[in-house]
């Protein structure tokens, strides 16, 4: 999204007065609006602090890609609650940074992407959630040609 003016683009003065769940609810409602319009329905989150030989996750391995030494955990949204979001998004992240994509996950045959699946993942990318504010708030960032779909 875009503001109107160059100038709203550095006045951070103010927030909307939410708290970090209620952000959370009012970001996941764009997105939820956004895979609709976009046809994306995976959230992918990238796993800051985690190995790809870190033991814990094997129990995770059906949500879990890996390219290059990068650890990335996925969750198929559609039917899912927001609380159920905001909890995969709590466990797939230290919290700060945190990066979630909206976007396609297509090939699902193995967890080690290569080049050309990343390439995909990107391509695909409808929206991008970046934790700001020291882990107190999120920035959306959306194509200028989905902007109009979550509005203000």
């Amino acid at each position: 999204m875009v503001p109107p003016t160059p100038a709203d683009l550095l006045d951070f003065s103010a927030g909307i007065g939410l708290s970090r769940k209620d952000s959370w609810d009012w970001v996941y409602g764009k997105l939820m609006r956004l895979a609709v319009a976009s046809g994306k329905r995976a959230l992918v989150v990238e796993n800051d602090l985690a190995k790809p030989t870190d033991p814990i996750l094997a129990e995770r391995m059906g949500e879990t890609l890996f390219f290059a030494g990068e650890v990335f955990h996925y969750l198929d949204l559609p039917h899912c609650p927001s609380r159920e979001a905001l909890a995969f998004v709590g466990r797939s992240a230290s919290g700060y940074p945190l990066n979630v994509f909206l976007t396609e996950v297509t090939n699902r045959e193995t967890s080690e992407l290569g080049p050309a699946d990343l390439d995909a993942i990107v391509a695909g990318t409808s929206a991008i959630v970046a934790g700001s504010f020291d882990g107190e708030g999120f920035t959306l960032w959306v194509p200028q040609e989905l902007a109009q779909t979550v509005g203000p």
